[in-house]
């Protein structure tokens, strides 16, 4: 059983790295020397890596991991 409100959350956060990432493509290339800059994008980093292995975690944990026909790594995404 999925949760609509744990979905959603993870989809925001998939937007938010999204939207980080174009920032730092397309917004800091040009000028990557401001300090203040880089440590957010840095810590932004850190938060969204440790966001999504929580989540791999907590879905397998709830699903199995490849074994059961609805594992994390069988799970289709729709």
């Amino acid at each position: 059983m999925k949760h609509h409100r744990f979905e959603t959350v993870i989809l925001i956060a998939i937007v938010a790295s999204s939207l980080k990432l174009v920032v730092d493509t397309y917004l800091n290339s040009g000028n990557p020397s401001h300090e203040d800059i880089v440590l957010i994008s840095g810590i932004a980093d850190t938060f969204f890596s440790f966001f999504f292995a929580a989540e791999m975690f907590l879905k397998s944990t709830a699903f199995g991991f490849v074994w059961d026909e609805n594992s994390y790594l069988r799970e289709s995404w729709s």
